[in-house]
């Protein structure tokens, strides 16, 4: 049944909005909110102008809203015992109990993590979205107010992200601190028209076609032919799992590390970078543009997303271990395809903190990603990427080479850069620290309506 795709008819009014297409707004703001009331919290939920994902007919709206709870958070609001028990187990665990299995120690471990994050005191995530800061500002202050007045609950963790742009003569794209342009190679997802998402999957036949709506959202067939596990009724249909992950970045500490490693190996830093991303900084990939960026690849919304690497299956051109190869494998591994499309997540990411500038100096204020993604099932997608791709060299034949970007150390502490002969970067330092994460549960726009109204409680 690989391959296969839902044909039931995708009721995108009952979906919440940013999971299946991108808002693609330049600023956020991510409030967690610990539940003080619960009768208070439901009636509030009702009340919430909550976006949908149904296609925009006029004007973008000047602002977004949606809502996502954790486990906590829906005890909270008075689910029972025997429906909670019905939620995935990673979910009812949240991300601070999954730490091992994530690799999230030392500096990255849950003690560490910023207030209010992977505590349970937390329990309604509301992210709002808008095209300009002033308008977000007003909508946040307004949540912020309504949520004090009415003793509804205490805000416990507030996160802005705004997109970074970066113009050049190359290239006009949202980048991460890092520097590299984000966002590449979403899955497509049948039922849904989204020409910015490419991500396919080929069928035992050949024929590529879009993933399963059922990787992505509860009540529809999977990529197997399979209705994913979901919640019991009536939080069954129209929602998915959302991963919330704070993740600082150490800028000055990764453009000195390229620089040392350009002397050491004698490469550019621009390709020493490119060789650890697995695209160059405008987002053409290497496998494609192993001699430097290509500006019309980079804009072919088709050809940056549809390669493979079959003609590079001993990564001379885009090292095994460079981090898109190993979040996104391709036809890399055994069985190809027909099992990597499988691990397929949505990402909806956007950076926080200021842009460093060239050449300035560490420290300063804190910047990183707000990484968020959208799954049905967290361990078989979100966290099997981690652990198995990116904290884990076996697959690739890396022995214990971590992901350089995102993997745990201690690992090797080197990265292999393939090649007659390979060379190797070593003394790998941590590149990204997590600061702090939730599992949460995104419901449908009717399950979202039954929590209001008390009829789960």
């Amino acid at each position: 049944m690989i391959g296969t795709t839902s044909r039931a008819k995708v009721e995108l009014n009952d979906i919440q909005g940013n999971i299946l297409r991108p808002y693609d707004y330049p600023h956020a703001m991510h409030t967690l909110v610990r539940v003080d009331d619960g009768a208070a919290a439901r009636a509030w939920l009702g009340r919430l102008p909550v976006t949908s994902a149904e296609p925009w007919t006029g004007p973008k709206p000047e602002a977004t809203c949606n809502v996502a709870f954790t486990y906590a958070g829906l005890a909270a609001l008075g689910v029972p015992a025997n429906l909670l028990a019905t939620f995935a187990d990673a979910f009812r665990r949240g991300m601070a109990g999954r730490a091992a299995i994530l690799g999230d120690l030392g500096q990255s471990a849950p003690a560490n993590w910023d207030a209010g994050l992977g505590t349970g005191e937390g329990g309604i995530l509301v992210s709002q979205h808008s095209r300009r800061p002033g308008q977000l500002a007003e909508v946040v202050e307004e949540l912020h107010d309504e949520l004090a007045y009415r003793g509804i609950g205490t805000v416990v963790h507030a996160q802005p992200a705004d997109k970074l742009h970066r113009r050049t003569h190359d290239d006009l794209f949202s980048h991460e601190h890092f520097g590299f342009a984000d966002g590449f190679a979403q899955p497509a997802v049948a039922g849904v028209d989204n020409p910015a998402a490419s991500q396919k999957t080929r069928t035992r036949f050949g024929r590529r076609v879009p993933l399963g709506t059922g990787e992505f959202i509860f009540g529809y067939r999977d990529s197997d032919g399979h209705l994913p596990d979901a919640p019991a009724p009536p939080l069954h249909r129209n929602g998915t799992y959302m991963v919330y992950r704070k993740l600082a970045q150490d800028v000055a500490g990764f453009r000195a590390f390229v620089d040392r490693a350009a002397d050491a190996t004698g490469h550019s830093s621009d390709l020493v970078a490119a060789k650890i991303v697995g695209r160059w900084c405008n987002g053409s990939p290497l496998v494609l543009a192993p001699d430097g960026p290509d500006h019309a690849l980079a804009i072919d919304q088709r050809r940056v997303n549809d390669f493979d690497y079959r003609d590079d299956k001993d990564g001379e051109r885009c090292p095994l271990g460079a981090h898109v190869r190993r979040t996104n494998p391709r036809d890399t591994l055994a069985f190809g395809y027909a099992r990597t499309t499988r691990h397929h997540i949505i990402r909806r990411g956007m950076p926080y903190g200021p842009a460093l500038p060239p050449g300035a100096a560490a420290g300063g204020p804190d910047r990183g990603l707000v990484f968020v993604c959208f799954n049905t099932d967290i361990e078989r997608q979100f966290e099997f990427i981690q652990q198995r791709w990116c904290n884990d060299g076996d697959p690739f034949g890396l022995g214990n080479d971590t992901d350089a970007l995102i993997g745990v150390r201690p690992g090797s502490g080197k990265m292999t850069l393939n090649g007659q002969p390979p060379t190797f970067l070593s003394d790998l330092p941590d590149f990204v620290t997590t600061r702090g994460g939730e599992y949460l549960f995104v419901p449908g726009k009717q399950a979202l309506a039954a929590l209001a109204q008390g009829v789960v409680a």
